[in-house]
């Protein structure tokens, strides 16, 4: 039987997000990006700098659900406009801590670690040369949890998600660099997850068709359909609402765009490529 209800879990890791110093955004792109994909966010759990607690909460998670996203502890530079800075600090400890909930060995990935080599040398071109210790610190950037999956979908971006367990993402915490390399799994997850997502814009605004669209999500519930909408601003056309219907069955997300399109006097947007 084909599976029909796919669900995810965000693990948020950091002392600044406990503290208050950060606020967290990363959760609500990873709702977004899911919820078009038509996989279910079931939980986010934010725990501490703490090896213990980001390994037991990764692998508890990666037990209950089809797709784990971690994000934090990977070092990036929050400054950079362009490609990214790299820098390392000392609580950088995501990969460890998860390769040690799953009882996994360390290992230099040599391709990644010739690109932040790359990308270093660029960075610090006539600067004075690096101490052992920083290049130690760089060689953590590259030192990830084996056996894993290294998924390099984003060319500007010299760090892969890593891949734990089959199912647990890992991403960096910065959310710029979060969204970038999140959004570049899209391929990837289309391919684990077979859906279809039909899209209806319409000239009434959302107010007008909030409680129909309500009622269209309470109805097709049972059928694991999702209906969004979002909001759009100065469209020349006079679009004031974009409606996504997201499904595995193609032939339910077909009979429920028609139904909308009738609901709320809209129009099919072509398939983006």
């Amino acid at each position: 039987m084909t599976k029909t209800n796919w669900t995810a879990s965000c693990l948020i890791i950091g002392d600044e997000i406990l503290s208050g110093k950060t606020q967290d955004s990363n959760s609500f792109c990873l709702a977004r990006f899911l919820f078009d994909l038509g996989i279910e966010l079931k939980r986010i759990e934010v725990v501490p700098d703490n090896e213990q607690e980001i390994g037991e909460a990764a692998k508890r998670l990666s037990a209950n659900h089809d797709f784990v996203f971690t994000s934090g502890g990977i070092g990036t530079d929050r400054k950079s406009q362009h490609a990214p800075l790299l820098f390392v600090t000392h609580d950088d400890i995501t990969y460890s801590s998860i390769a040690k909930g799953f009882g996994l060995s360390m290992k230099l990935h040599d391709e990644t670690w010739k690109l932040v080599q790359q990308l270093k040398e660029r960075q610090q071109s006539g600067a004075v040369n690096s101490t052992k210790a920083s290049i130690e610190g760089y060689k953590r950037l590259a030192t990830f949890p084996s056996p894993g999956e290294h998924i390099r979908a984003h060319a500007k971006i010299p760090i892969p998600v890593v891949v734990v367990n089959t199912n647990v993402y890992i991403l960096p915490g910065i959310p710029r660099l979060f969204q970038a390399l999140l959004h570049s799994l899209s391929d990837h997850l289309k391919q684990r997850i077979p859906f279809y997502r039909r899209q209806v814009a319409t000239k009434q605004s959302e107010t007008l068709i909030a409680d129909i669209l309500s009622q269209l999500q309470d109805d097709v519930q049972r059928h694991h359909i999702k209906i969004g909408s979002y909001p759009v601003s100065g469209d020349s056309n006079g679009i004031k609402v974009v409606i996504s219907i997201v499904g595995k069955d193609l032939g339910k997300v077909d009979q429920i765009t028609k139904l909308v399109v009738a609901k709320i006097d809209g129009y099919l947007l072509p398939a983006k490529l």
